[in-house]
């Protein structure tokens, strides 16, 4: 049990989020057709998925914050205005880069209507145009904006749960985020039937996102419930446990002989209950991670519609969980390379992407021309780009990051 953690600032959640990024970067610049088609290449490449780690990170970070500090005069000033901070100045930085782009370099400033209008991702809206749209938003080819949906989707919930978590109870938040995670595959369902059938929609749209970000507010709630709780004595729980463990094995085999997506999901459900109810936490995260682990390797290999189910989420939720208890996880997270790829993740993130285009004009194109072995082309791009993406997030870090986090406490100080 964590009774006694600290809710400070933990460094292996520094490399959660490291792992986060390297997952999706791993993935958008394996850009190689050779081996599409093989369950391997589906697995890695669905690094895709770091996204949606991101986002339970996101929701366990930002309600712990908001839980910590909502009896302080300053709750709401000083949340806003550091997050302000944090992700407006290189966000509209980026933003101008693209609107020159367009309008001195590419001479297209026609592409900026309707939906691929830019007023969109100025006001954090992307998420709703590509919805709106149904297909991804086009501005440039020199550079790539289609990934600030996530940034959208992440502003969206700063504006909106503030005031959740100040005006909810913390049990009752903690009931409403498992109510949130439980329920999220009849939301996507649901957006499904408006906008049709596998639509952009119910991926981009903050409901489609919200049992990611609420399965991290859960596990916020639970550490902080546990340390206001008298702890539970394991082993008054030991027969309990292993007569639900018991029937959790006994509906996994059934959903899995059967092979039915919503027996396996009413599986995961349970484990999600069994966690919230008994103690032995960590031993039920273990199973979860495995678990998870299985669905979301079947979700990659098999793809289509399952992609709109929350196994991954139930994945990470335990990896998180794991990332915080002495294990093998928690040593992995703190590994020099994974919380210093954190300490840039944003900018890491923001550019991996949006310089795509150059990464292909300056070297992929001679490697994917078909002049070199093609593993020896792909592992030169993840090399090249990843490096170059990296000096830029370091280069972001010096001149905008850190001045404007340097600011927080003068300018938005926690009282």
């Amino acid at each position: 049990m964590m009774s006694n953690t600290s809710f400070q600032r933990l460094i292996a959640l520094d490399g959660v989020r490291g792992l986060a990024v390297t997952l999706l970067v791993l993935s958008h610049f394996m850009i190689s057709k050779e081996w599409e088609s093989t369950d391997t290449w589906k697995i890695v490449h669905g690094g895709w998925l770091g996204v949606d780690l991101f986002f339970v990170l996101s929701g366990f970070l930002i309600t712990g914050i908001l839980i910590d500090t909502r009896d302080k005069a300053t709750y709401f000033g000083s949340f806003f205005k550091r997050r302000l901070l944090r992700i407006f100045p290189l966000y509209y930085f980026c933003l101008l880069i693209a609107l020159f782009c367009v309008y001195f370099i590419e001479k297209a400033p026609e592409r900026l209507t309707g939906y691929d209008s830019m007023g969109w991702f100025f006001a954090y809206a992307s998420n709703i145009a590509i919805a709106l749209k149904d297909a991804w938003t086009y501005q440039s080819d020199i550079v790539t904006m289609g990934h600030f949906w996530s940034l959208a989707v992440e502003e969206q919930f700063y504006l909106v749960w503030p005031f959740v978590v100040y005006f909810v109870p913390l049990r009752w938040l903690l009931a409403l985020s498992g109510l949130i995670v439980f329920t999220g595959p009849e939301i996507k369902d649901y957006f499904d039937g408006f906008f049709g059938k596998d639509s952009l929609a119910s991926y981009v749209l903050t409901p489609c996102r919200m049992d990611a970000l609420a399965a991290g507010s859960l596990l916020a709630c639970l550490l902080r419930l546990d340390k206001k709780d008298t702890p539970k004595n394991p082993h008054d729980f030991r027969y309990p446990a292993l007569f639900l463990v018991a029937l959790w094995i006994i509906s996994t085999y059934k959903a899995w002989k059967l092979d039915d997506i919503d027996l396996k999901w009413n599986a995961a459900i349970y484990l999600f209950g069994m966690f919230i109810v008994l103690p032995q936490r960590k031993w039920i995260a273990y199973i979860m991670f495995v678990y998870g682990a299985l669905t979301t390797g079947e979700i990659l290999i098999e793809g289509g519609h399952q992609e709109k189910w929350t196994f991954p989420i139930l994945f990470f939720f335990s990896f998180l969980y794991l990332s915080l208890e002495k294990t093998w996880i928690k040593a992995l997270c703190e590994t020099r390379f994974l919380t210093h790829m954190g300490k840039y993740s944003y900018a890491i993130y923001i550019f991996h992407h949006f310089c795509k285009p150059w990464w292909e004009y300056l070297f992929g194109n001679e490697l994917f021309s078909g002049k070199y072995n093609p593993w020896i082309a792909q592992g030169s791009y993840i090399v090249l780009a990843s490096l170059g993406t990296y000096v830029l997030a370091r280069i972001s870090w010096v001149i905008i990051e850190k001045p404007m986090l340097d600011l927080k406490e003068k300018w938005a100080p926690v009282k």
